[in-house]
């Protein structure tokens, strides 16, 4: 008898805390989401002036879009995106392993296939480096924040960052790209708290 009313205490006290969050979660201070992605494509390469590279790429991805837990998830399916980058190659430093690093910059959009006025826009900064002594191998090592500005439709509220990387192999033509993001998103509470997403 003990037990039952020790597991019905539980359960109310589950039941209680889960709509206290609930309820924190869906005010106007934390509800607002952040992204995560991976997804592939093709990119080319052209010299934008005698110090500068810049990179165009298109595609298809997964892009999901997280609440504030225990708030809903939403696995958006295949999403079209575009990324332009530059690169600073006048100013590129040894990698360490015969190659190079450059400083690179710029931005990927996100939109759902049909749905061009709906935008989400991430502006990626970070390292854009050879593997080894390879050209035809890069990564570009960087961050990533979501521009909630820039962005359109439901993507207007997004905000956020994380991890960014890219990979390319330019053996192929055009070269192929997989790149993936990992964010993570602080919500105002006392005290603040932060949710890291779940590895990709």
């Amino acid at each position: 008898m003990r037990n039952g009313k020790h597991r019905a205490a539980v359960v109310a006290a589950t039941a209680w805390a889960l709509a206290a969050v609930g309820a924190q979660a869906s005010s106007a201070d934390v509800s607002k989401p952040f992204a995560e992605f991976w997804a592939s494509g093709r990119s080319t390469k052209e010299t934008c002036n005698t110090i500068q590279t810049c990179i165009s790429a298109n595609g298809t991805g997964r892009l999901e879009v997280s609440f504030a837990p225990p708030g809903p998830l939403a696995l958006l399916d295949t999403y079209d995106w575009t990324a332009s980058f530059t690169v600073d190659t006048g100013n590129a430093t040894p990698n360490g392993f015969g190659g190079k690093c450059a400083a690179v910059g710029g931005t990927v959009e996100f939109s759902p296939p049909n749905h061009p006025s709906e935008v989400l826009v991430l502006d990626v900064q970070g390292s854009n480096c050879q593997i080894g002594a390879n050209p035809a191998l890069t990564e570009i090592t960087a961050s990533y924040r979501v521009d909630p500005d820039a962005s359109t439709g439901r993507f207007a509220s997004v905000t956020g960052g994380g991890s960014f990387n890219w990979a390319a192999d330019a053996s192929e033509t055009p070269a192929t790209v997989n790149f993936a993001g990992v964010g993570a998103k602080c919500f105002p509470s006392s005290p603040i708290r932060c949710y890291p997403s779940s590895p990709i």
